[in-house]
């Protein structure tokens, strides 16, 4: 088990030292001529900082499931904050949309604005999808107690 835990923790550094990349490297770059432009630079850093703290909270998980504490109340809590992480992204990103139509207007780019409404639309699904599993795991918590007791 430690070892596919080991491939999901090099793989959340591999995807957070991606997106540091892109915030050390790329964001920087962007020209900002007026108060939109700051508003979605600022935008972006927000999204990454939530992005990194719903990683710390995965990686949490994967240090729970080494220590055989997968169905504890510690998981359970670490799994609804990435929901709300999650839901944070899509927040941010939402406040975006805004800036990408006026974009899409600008450069007479519809197609601009469907992927800027697939991108708002996958931290929400992320977080629905999580927010069942969280669902699952307390239920599965709960059967566990019950079986503690029993025993």
């Amino acid at each position: 088990m430690k070892t596919r835990t080991l491939f999901l923790k090099l793989s959340l550094a591999l995807v957070a030292g991606i997106v540091l990349f892109f915030n050390v490297l790329l964001f920087p770059h962007f020209r900002a001529h007026s108060v939109e432009d700051y508003f979605f630079i600022g935008a972006l850093y927000v999204s990454a900082l939530i992005f990194y703290y719903l990683v710390f909270q995965a990686f949490k998980i994967l240090l729970l499931v080494d220590r055989n504490l997968a169905f504890s109340g510690k998981c359970l809590n670490a799994v609804r904050q990435i929901k709300l992480a999650a839901c944070g992204i899509g927040i941010t990103y939402l406040a975006l949309m805004p800036e990408i139509y006026a974009m899409a207007q600008e450069e007479d780019a519809p197609g601009l604005i469907l992927m800027g409404g697939t991108v708002i639309l996958l931290p929400f699904i992320i977080s629905t999808f999580v927010a069942v599993l969280q669902r699952l795991l307390q239920n599965a918590i709960e059967l566990k107690q019950e079986n503690d007791f029993t025993v």
